[in-house]
């Protein structure tokens, strides 16, 4: 227990020096408190005149990617996002406070335009994602363009989010599996 406390406060010093670094590099696109606890392996971006803002007492994993590309994103009060994380934004992605975000979780407001056929298309489609207060979604989901999760919900392991889901209900994406005789 103690060695523990001894870990997270010297994650707790680390973050007095990165996230200043962070925002200050960034060109001041990324705005969020000192109070935050950003693992030493996580990575903040905001390129192409995206912008970042994150709440208080948020909390970030290793390894995870928050990255505005010319969008923005922007994460409420004590939001945790666990390891391994991608979040991408080409428009706008916002998340509500006290959500919880699983490992592995990828969300993108964005994909490719793979009809492109001449260079006045678009290389990309993008559709803003909401995602409301106290939703916690699962391990290895997938939330996509253009989705609203409403507050209290949440989304079982393993989920690919396509369209939006109300506030106070449980998102279960079945798959049946099936097993065949040699």
């Amino acid at each position: 227990m103690v060695r523990r406390k001894v870990i997270m406060l010297i994650y707790i010093l680390v973050n007095f020096i990165k996230v200043p670094l962070t925002v200050l590099f960034s060109g001041f696109h990324i705005k969020c408190s000192i109070i935050e606890l950003f693992r030493l392996h996580s990575s903040i971006q905001a390129i192409d005149g995206g912008h970042i803002t994150i709440g208080p007492m948020t909390s970030i994993d290793n390894y995870s990617l928050i990255r505005a590309s010319s969008g923005t994103i922007e994460i409420g009060r004590n939001v945790y996002i666990n390891r391994n994380c991608n979040i991408v934004s080409h428009q706008k992605i916002s998340i509500g406070s006290q959500t919880t975000i699983g490992p592995n979780v990828a969300i993108y407001d964005h994909d490719h335009n793979y009809k492109r056929k001449d260079s006045e298309d678009s290389l990309i489609n993008s559709a803003e994602i909401s995602i409301g207060e106290r939703v916690w979604i699962g391990s290895n989901c997938s939330i996509l363009k253009g989705v609203s999760i409403g507050n209290d919900s949440v989304i079982a392991a393993g989920s690919i989010v396509t369209h939006d889901i109300p506030s106070d209900s449980v998102f279960v994406q079945k798959r049946v599996g099936e097993i065949k005789s040699k």
